[in-house]
């Protein structure tokens, strides 16, 4: 089983993504609006990652 790959939209919606590529793809024509990618790793357990576009520096950073 995979990363578990969420990208959570300003409006609360939520998109399912394959993997943080996708994440990424998905989320370039909504830049700029308050949204964030959220990592659930495989397994049993682990922290879960969120992170959310930067402006300044133009990168996905830890929330």
């Amino acid at each position: 089983m995979a990363d578990l790959v969420i990208l959570n939209l300003e409006n609360g919606d939520t998109i399912r993504c394959t993997d943080l590529a996708d994440a990424k793809a998905k989320a370039a024509p909504l830049l700029g609006n308050n949204i964030t990618i959220e990592i659930t790793p495989d397994g049993i357990g682990g922290p879960i990652t969120t992170l959310k576009f930067d402006e300044y520096e133009k990168e996905w950073i830890p929330e």
